[in-house]
């Protein structure tokens, strides 16, 4: 019954995988915002408030995707799952613990 809890080898390497299709696609949709911002920023159609509130919204995105896809959340993530696979792994092999989640169950 314990055995649904485990998390396996292939599940660590599908959620890091997970993480660097995020963390790609932050990176996709940031270069997305800024080809938005040029082109409306380019074209004489948009104008007045219209223009300055939209490009004032797109740039709190801009903010908020080059912040999210930055390297240095790429790397806190991959090193917090690596902590996780190392705790984890030593909870497993711990049979005192292993005992004592066996017995709740």
């Amino acid at each position: 019954m314990a055995d649904r809890y485990y998390w396996s080898l292939s599940q660590m390497q599908a959620l890091e995988s997970a993480t660097a299709d995020v963390q790609q696609g932050l990176t996709d949709s940031l270069r997305q915002v800024n080809a938005l911002i040029g082109a409306v920023e380019a074209d004489p159609m948009w104008s007045g408030e219209h223009k300055v509130a939209f490009l004032a919204w797109m740039d709190l995105m801009k903010q908020y995707h080059s912040q999210l896809a930055s390297d240095d959340v790429g790397v806190a993530v991959s090193e917090q799952l690596r902590q996780f696979n190392t705790a984890l792994s030593s909870f497993y092999s711990d049979s005192w613990s292993m005992a004592r989640l066996r017995s709740v169950l």
